[in-house]
């Protein structure tokens, strides 16, 4: 693969894609449409997918000079696909732009002028910036995720819940019947009934979704956890931004599209139970033993 040229950016995104070419497809067509979306590079990941799916992608970004495509040959997760894309790109552009965007490869961004907004923000304020994300589901804004840190007894009734799987597929039908939709992970982890309002405000942690990392995170030593492979990420990154001392901030003026069709609709298996139970562990081992 040829490497990138080198110039001035104002952001990386980073998505993971894993047989689910159509929606990486239309998030990168959504951001043709955008100004500044030349001093943008996008790296997409490919955890694990089939390699005509690979070729496919790479054919539909072809005509794109700043789309990359990096192949992992397993399935690493969320964070960890990620960084795997990090770590190529610093292999080859050698620094981190002033922005890194994570993000689902189901995002779409389509505000205009968002990298223009984006790129007038003081990175050097923020450990990471929540922007509003609009739920195609519900249409409802899906940050703040969490506006303060969970209480011991939040923390204490997941673990609960987790001890079994026939515990877990309970609290899932209780859900079910319940018509409550609240599942394992949004018990403890869901976006608060607080709204922070339309002003930029600190919050505690941001959605997993689409997160917008300063350059400061990772030169104070910030990384991405890739120890909880799908679930609880949102917690990691709240818990390395007070370690690191830069705020997480619910930024309104910025606003992007969640398409989440492609990851609902899943059932509660013994499979999504292990790493959930799994993420959980290594979540309150490392970032919440104060609150067991």
């Amino acid at each position: 693969m040829p490497l990138p040229p080198k110039r001035a950016l104002t952001a990386v995104i980073v998505t993971v894609e894993h047989q689910a070419a159509a929606s990486t497809a239309r998030m990168i067509e959504s951001l043709r449409c955008l100004r500044l979306s030349c001093e943008v590079e996008v790296v997409i990941v490919q955890n694990g997918s089939r390699p005509n799916e690979s070729e496919k992608l790479r054919s539909n970004c072809a005509p794109i000079g700043n789309v990359w495509v990096v192949e992992s040959t397993t399935n690493r997760g969320y964070f960890g696909g990620v960084k795997l894309g990090l770590e190529w790109f610093r292999e080859t552009q050698g620094e981190l732009p002033e922005w890194v965007i994570v993000c689902n490869n189901d995002i779409r961004i389509e505000q205009p002028d968002f990298f223009d907004r984006l790129r007038l923000i003081d990175r050097r304020a923020f450990g990471v910036i929540a922007p509003r994300i609009l739920s195609s589901q519900t249409s409802l804004d899906q940050n703040p995720f969490m506006v303060r840190r969970p209480s011991r007894w939040r923390v204490g009734e997941l673990r609960f819940w987790l001890k079994s799987y026939h515990l877990a597929l309970a609290h899932e039908k209780m859900s079910e019947w319940k018509k409550t939709g609240v599942s394992l992970k949004q018990k403890l982890f869901q976006s608060t009934p607080e709204r922070a309002g339309s002003q930029p405000t600190a919050i505690y942690a941001p959605h997993g979704s689409f997160l917008i990392f300063s350059n400061q995170f990772f030169e104070r030593g910030g990384f991405l956890d890739d120890g909880f492979f799908l679930f609880h990420e949102e917690i990691g990154v709240a818990e390395t931004c007070r370690k690191v001392g830069l705020p997480i901030v619910y930024y309104p003026e910025l606003y992007v599209h969640h398409e989440e069709h492609s990851s609902t609709g899943r059932r509660f298996t013994r499979s999504i139970y292990e790493r959930q139970r799994r993420s959980f562990q290594h979540l309150t081992s490392k970032y919440l033993a104060d609150l067991i």
